[in-house]
């Protein structure tokens, strides 16, 4: 049981090895695009809110404008789920 395991560990190191590249590229990637996501999902909610206060735009393109601010916030969060999944997998691959 412990020379299949050995062999296992053996036979799977070059998928560690990818499986955490994946993870520090994910990580530095998220990081990144998490700082330009949420500059441009504040200025587009300052945008929908000052657009109302000032009766610039109508009450709907002002929600509009708040659910794109709402759905540039969330796609960093989504990126640092799909990378705790990746560590999770990489976990799971060194405790075999």
């Amino acid at each position: 049981m412990i020379l299949l395991r050995l062999l296992l560990k053996l036979v799977l190191i070059p998928v560690m090895l990818a499986v955490t590249l994946l993870q520090w590229v994910g990580i530095f990637l998220t990081s990144v695009s998490s700082a330009i996501f949420f500059i441009l999902s504040g200025i587009v909610f300052l945008i929908a809110v000052l657009s109302w206060v000032f009766q610039i735009a109508p009450g709907a393109e002002v929600v509009k404008m708040l659910a794109i601010a709402f759905a540039v916030f969330i796609v960093p969060h989504i990126g640092e789920w799909i990378v705790g999944r990746i560590a999770d997998l990489n976990a799971a691959l060194r405790g075999l």
